[in-house]
């Protein structure tokens, strides 16, 4: 990296080469649908587009570096981060026509059986305890 003026410029034939760098150079560039649609998958005579919702969030930390009584005093900061990634489904183009089919939620389905099981356990005990 060189700097140049209050801002550092990454030079244009250097790679990230950290997670972390790989990660914020792909999702805080510009945005373009390749962020949430996939890269077109060819089957015969059809592609396959997959679709899904990305979420992401940020944050950082400075530090500053001082001097007292000729003694050091650094003080630092920190970051984190927060990255969803989640499937919606896909559009199968073929010449005919395109169709959108979503991926399915087995997790609501488990959720929607549960209260159903446990409800139903429920009026069961009622009814023999009568």
């Amino acid at each position: 990296m060189e700097k140049t003026g209050d801002s550092l410029n990454r030079q244009a034939d250097s790679e990230p080469s950290s997670f972390v760098e790989r990660f914020f150079t792909r999702f805080l560039k510009p945005k373009d649908v390749s962020t949430v649609f996939g890269e077109t998958i060819d089957a015969g005579k059809k592609q396959i587009v997959p679709v899904a919702r990305v979420r992401y969030m940020g944050g950082g930390g400075g530090g500053t570096a001082a001097r007292k009584d000729d003694l050091p005093t650094d003080r630092g900061g920190g970051g984190g981060g927060y990255l969803s990634v989640k499937p919606l489904g896909f559009y199968e183009i073929t010449e005919e026509k395109t169709t959108f089919k979503p991926a399915v939620d087995i997790n609501f389905f488990i959720l929607i059986a549960t209260i159903f099981t446990l409800g139903l356990a429920l009026i069961i005990k009622k009814s023999i305890k009568k």
